[in-house]
């Protein structure tokens, strides 16, 4: 096991079966207070995160052999980034699937109604090379 930057990762091209990246999915709450982000780590904002994960879903394409596995668990945090806005930043030569997604619900009101809406969810997707 590797922890480290995974936007640098130490190990030679197509030498990985399978990858397992579980990367922070919040940003840091306001004046960088949060503890959660404080603690478990955290991006700035949302470019930040898009950025730092096109880099990651680079190195994943370069270190996966050809019939490698990724395994990428991702969560709505309080970025609200969907797997549907994820995918364009994954290199043209992954694909991906979703495996399991798990909501939580809220209630909230709107215009006198309450509602029930989806409040966070949890992904785990399946990436793999494609060529």
């Amino acid at each position: 096991m590797i922890v480290g930057d995974f936007r640098r990762i130490p190990l030679p091209d197509h030498c990985a079966d399978i990858i397992i990246f579980d990367p922070p999915y919040c940003s840091h709450g306001p004046n960088g207070r949060q503890s959660f982000a404080r603690d478990m780590g955290a991006f700035k904002n949302k470019a930040d995160l898009v950025e730092h994960l096109y880099c990651g879903f680079r190195e994943i394409s370069r270190i996966m052999k050809l019939d490698g596995i990724c395994f990428f668990k991702w969560g709505m945090g309080n970025l609200a980034l969907t797997p549907d806005k994820i995918r364009p930043l994954l290199p043209k030569a992954l694909d991906w699937e979703i495996i399991i997604e798990r909501k939580s619900f809220g209630h909230s009101k709107v215009n006198k109604f309450e509602i029930n809406r989806v409040r966070n969810a949890t992904y785990w997707l399946q990436i793999w090379k494609t060529v």
